[in-house]
């Protein structure tokens, strides 16, 4: 955000009781699990998480790699948006990857997400920007026939699966979108 010298949007006049309502909306339609507030003194800065995640994929570089940081990113979700816990303290941070990856495979992360992973987050970010990015949630989608596109927003989610070629459900969230 500093890069494309956005505001967050909790920081703009009324936006923020709003940005609580949408977030329950889209929970609500998609039963995603989440605490009714956001967590106390929301946002935080989550640059350990970050660049721990990123430390993952320096460890478990390509597809065989995305499995472990899917396990990482959901536990992380469970973690801070519906058991509120202070993920961005390293300690808690820790934990949680010790609970999700074993106590070995979190002290390596924390070991690479202190050099490597600080250089792969700014890498990554620095390639969202040149891209177009300038907010979350940000997506670069490519379709089968290699075509790729970028979508902004969590609203435009049906976009991201009408431009993947996904079939939607008939039930459930998924009517919802356009």
């Amino acid at each position: 955000m500093k890069a494309c010298n956005n505001v967050p949007p909790i920081r703009i006049k009324n936006k923020s009781t709003y940005i609580g309502l949408e977030r329950q909306r889209w929970a609500r339609l998609f039963n995603v699990p989440m605490a009714a507030e956001a967590p106390d003194g929301f946002p935080h800065l989550t640059l350990t998480i970050m660049r721990a995640l990123c430390a993952l994929t320096v460890l478990h570089p390509g597809r065989e790699g995305r499995g472990i940081l899917c396990k990482a990113l959901d536990a992380l979700y469970k973690a801070y948006w519906v058991e509120e816990q202070r993920t961005w303290e390293q300690d808690v941070l820790v934990e949680v990857l010790t609970k999700t990856l074993g106590a070995e495979e979190a002290a390596r992360v924390m070991a690479v997400a202190g050099k490597e992973g600080k250089e792969a987050l700014m890498k990554n970010s620095d390639m969202a920007v040149e891209k177009g990015a300038f907010g979350l949630p940000y997506f670069e989608a490519t379709n089968c026939e290699g075509e790729t596109e970028m979508f902004w927003g969590v609203d435009h989610l049906g976009l991201v699966t009408s431009h993947l070629g996904l079939k939607k459900p008939a039930a459930g969230g998924w009517k919802a979108l356009l």
